[in-house]
């Protein structure tokens, strides 16, 4: 938070900086023709659901009952993206009318969401079907894309092959010369770039690339993640 403080007070005067839960997050006399929400959404709050007959129990039940979210492929339990749907309301209420709200995250259109560890902390992928039908209910017009759709992405580009731990072993070498990789998704031309002169100097070998579909690289699969896009209709205010 203290970082992102920093980074928005070279963009934003202080008056113009918010910190609330996102889930209830509620900014009287403030509303905005775009609303992006970028890989946040994982981090909020779930909810169990269970089947009991024909009746659903448990915390999520209400969000099953609320965005007829059960169907007849349901599983007898689940969870379901309970805070990722309250935000969805409050980014209504603060959306004008013709604006556009983002969100993209790590999920699928039809999978329940599923625990997961990112970055050391627990996280729920995003159940897209239902993430839709939520926005359809609150009124939202809904478009649903791959990230790599939304982004042009080519993934052909070749990027730095490894997972963490030969990130690990590439910095143990690169320190000595006052230089770090970062833990991302490094293309082959950055990596040329940055370290060109280290790799020279030290005779640098057992580093590779290959195209970004190979799925060898640190970080998720580009493929794992959506983009949900949504529109409030009405008119944009010149």
């Amino acid at each position: 938070m203290t970082n992102q403080r920093k980074i928005l007070s070279e963009l934003l005067p202080e008056s113009r900086h918010f910190h609330q839960n996102a889930t209830e997050f509620d900014l009287p006399d403030h509303t905005f023709d775009l609303i992006v929400s970028n890989e946040v959404i994982a981090d909020f709050p779930v909810a169990a659901v269970q089947r009991n007959g024909e009746r659903w129990e448990g915390e999520g039940a209400y969000y099953v009952e609320k965005y007829e979210l059960a169907d007849q492929n349901a599983p007898d339990s689940f969870m379901v993206n309970a805070g990722a749907f309250r935000f969805l309301e409050r980014a209504w209420k603060h959306l004008n009318p013709g604006g556009t709200l983002i969100v993209s995250e790590y999920g699928a259109e039809h999978t329940y969401p599923l625990q997961c560890y990112h970055l050391n902390h627990e996280e729920y992928s995003i159940h897209f079907g239902h993430l839709a039908k939520c926005a359809t209910k609150i009124g939202l017009e809904c478009r649903l894309l791959p990230l790599q759709e939304f982004l042009h992405l080519n993934d052909a580009v070749p990027v730095l092959n490894g997972r963490e731990e030969h990130l690990l072993c590439l910095n143990h070498v690169l320190k000595n010369y006052g230089r770090t990789l970062p833990y991302a998704l490094i293309s082959k031309a950055d990596f040329e770039k940055q370290f060109v002169g280290v790799v020279e100097e030290t005779g640098l070998i057992g580093y590779s690339f290959s195209p970004l579909h190979k799925q060898f690289h640190f970080g998720p699969n580009i493929k794992d993640f959506l983009v949900l896009i949504m529109n409030k209709p009405g008119e944009k205010e010149n």
